[in-house]
This record gives C-alpha cells, structure tokens and sequence, in this order.
C-alpha cells in the first residue's frame, strides 16, 4: 500500500447529511463501479487464498465499497482485515510470532482441572432438589469418598503445648488440633462432630477445655457426615478408614487418641507418629492407655535429632524407661505393618532409626507371646528414605 497516497486521506465521514452536492454526487456515481466490486471480491469473503489484487487497488476498491466519502489509513486496514480471511490469518501469525519471540512458555493442564474450570459451562443448570438418602448405596458412598477422602499424604494433625490458633497451613495450632491436607487453600471451616450426635465426634479434653478440630478443606465439604445420624454412621468408615492420619507432636498425642469416637477406632488403618523433640528438655513421651486400634499400618518417624535422649546417644535399653513407649509398643503390636524411618539428611538419624526399629521389632514380638508370625502377618518394613536416596 506504499504507493498510494494516503497521508492526504481525511478521516471518514458518513455520505448522508454531511456531504456537500459534488460529493453526493461521486457517489451516485460509484454505484454502478461498486456493483462490480463487490462481484470481484466476493469469490475472497469466505476463503482463505490470498487474493489477487496489488495493494493500491485493494486500496481503491475498499473506498468504493463503504459508505463513507472518505477514510483514514486506520480504516482502510480494518475494512480490508475484515474482508478478506487471508489478510487476518496474516495478522493474526504476525502477532503470533512477536508473542513467542518473547514469551516461549508452553502451557498444560491436568484433564481433571479442564473438567473442573469448564464445569459451570459444561453442566446443565441444576433445578429442584432431591432426597440424597434415595440415592443407591454405592452412589452414597461414591460421594463419601469424593468428599471425605484427603489425598496423600492424608491428614496432618499439629499442636504445641501454649499459643493461639493459627490461620495458615503448616503453622502449629496451639490449644487445639489442626487437621491438615498439604494443599494451601483459602476454604476452611470448624466442624463439630458431635453436635446434636450425642458427642460421638473426635473431640477431646484440653485443661478445661473443649477443643474441636480445625479442618482445612481442599474443594471438599465436611458438614455432610453431620446432617443426619445416618448419613454420619454411613460416612464414619469411609473418613477414618481411608484417611491416613499423621500425628505431629508427642504433647497432643494423648488427647487425638482419645479424641477419635469409640465407633470409629475399629475403622482407623493408617497412623503416622512423628516422633519430635520439641517439647522442653526432661519432658517424656506423655504417657496414654492402650488402645485397641487394629492397624493395617502404622508409621514411625524420628523427627529431630536425639528425639529422646536430648544430646545422649541412643541405647536400646533406653527405649523401654521412656514414658509412654508401652503405648506406642501396643500399637506397633496390633499392627500389620509397621514403619520405621527418619526425616533430615542422608544419615543424620541412621543409628536411632536402627536400634529404635530393633527396639519396636522385638518389644512386638514378646507382646505377642513370643510368636513372630503372631505379629504381623508379614515382615516390618524398616527403613530410612535419606538412607535409600
């Protein structure tokens, strides 16, 4: 389009009204020119093929076909952009090309997530209600799931002796127990479990205190197990035999053992206790009843460096005088597997995960009568994850 003049051009202004008599009549006079116009470029409205007209007559053939006396260089372009399909594939890849020139970042999404993003459109608007106890069994316990079951590593329960509830994920919660996914998200809500359900709930004593848990929600709504008792008593299995539950801090370990509904122990499989040393020196493991808890798997972590013996090296004898090991004993006891690793770097803990593993091995076997096929039906896994990496 260099070779036509349009630095001249003035901005378009509409034919009726504004335009003088000489005006008028040039475009009385363009009808007939446009008629044939408009049969030259119609074969190029719906096509893609670059079509064969030079710029000055793209130029020329565009001022003839509006309705304007006459127009900018900026309208000219737009009406020959909008006209011809050749000419916005042509635009679009030139800002295509300057886009990754400075931006070569490939995006993906998880199929999941596209479902989720795109639900609101996708689905049908919803009208009416209908009763969810109508719902088949397997239907029900499909949405159970769905709501109820947190993904790996499950639910993380922190605490500390003093201190004021936090509002952020992976912060301790002090006076209370914070049930936690990994997930940060902004959902959260408190749920009395045991509100109107005879107090079946996990809720424990704290000194003169009545601690409920703090949930953090990722996409899932805790307040259908507590609509209605039999919802509750169907839901139950599913939260806490499916959940994996991690245990941060010996100085709440007593209370969430306690804490859990009596009808709900049977259903619990999976326990993590992270074995920690952050409570003040000489305070030992705080001490709890044995509880009949059959586990599929319990989980034995040593958090901190000389988690017990607070700058001693670890002995085997030590083991049986710390308070409250005949506890974690019963536990390990009734398990099927049992789990004994370490966090940290590559060796820190080695000696205390292995002697602490010997210590567990042997306390199990003469729980259980001597028997070692008595104890597990198969062998425990001890291991250390930094050992292996």
């Amino acid at each position: 389009m260099d070779s036509t003049d349009l630095e001249a051009v003035h901005p378009a202004e509409p034919v009726m009204d504004e335009a003088s008599d000489a005006d008028r009549e040039v475009l009385r006079s363009r009808k007939p020119l446009r008629e044939e116009i408009e049969v030259l470029i119609d074969p190029y409205r719906n096509s893609t093929e670059e079509p064969p007209f030079t710029s000055d007559e793209l130029v020329v053939m565009t001022i003839i076909s509006s309705d304007f006396v006459w127009m900018s260089k900026e309208e000219i372009f737009r009406a020959i952009i909008t006209t011809y399909p050749y000419f916005i594939a042509r635009a679009v890849d030139h800002s295509v090309h300057r886009l990754r020139r400075y931006d070569d970042t490939d995006c993906i999404m998880d199929p999941k997530d596209e479902v989720e993003f795109l639900e609101k459109r996708l689905c049908k608007e919803r009208k009416g209600i209908f009763r969810f106890l109508d719902l088949p069994a397997e239907i029900r316990n499909s949405i159970y799931e769905e709501l109820l079951v947190y993904p790996s590593p499950g639910l993380r329960i922190r605490g500390r002796l003093e201190g004021t509830v936090s509002h952020r994920v992976g912060d301790e919660v002090g006076g209370s127990v914070g049930w936690y996914t990994d997930i940060d998200t902004s959902i959260r809500t408190s749920i009395d479990w045991g509100r109107d359900l005879d107090r079946t709930g996990p809720c424990f004593k704290w000194p003169n205190r009545l601690m409920w848990p703090v949930v953090e929600l990722c996409h899932l709504d805790l307040e259908v197990p507590v609509t209605c008792r039999q919802i509750y008593r169907e839901a139950m299995p599913i939260y806490y035999g499916l959940n994996s539950f991690s245990i941060d801090s010996r100085s709440i370990l007593d209370g969430t053992l306690r804490g859990f509904p009596a009808a709900a122990k049977p259903h619990i499989k999976r326990l993590h206790l992270l074995l920690g040393c952050r409570e003040p020196a000489g305070l030992p493991i705080v001490h709890f009843p044995r509880l009949d808890f059959k586990l599929d798997e319990l989980r034995l972590t040593i958090k901190d460096k000389d988690w017990f013996s607070f700058g001693y090296n670890p002995e085997y004898d030590n083991y049986a005088r710390v308070g409250g090991m005949d506890s974690i004993v019963a536990l390990a006891a009734n398990a099927e597997v049992v789990e004994v690793d370490s966090t940290g770097t590559p060796g820190e803990r080695m000696d205390d995960c292995r002697i602490f593993q010997q210590f567990i091995s042997t306390a199990r076997l003469q729980s259980n009568g001597g028997d070692e096929s008595s104890s597990s039906d198969g062998p425990d896994k001890a291991r250390n994850d930094f050992e292996e990496a």
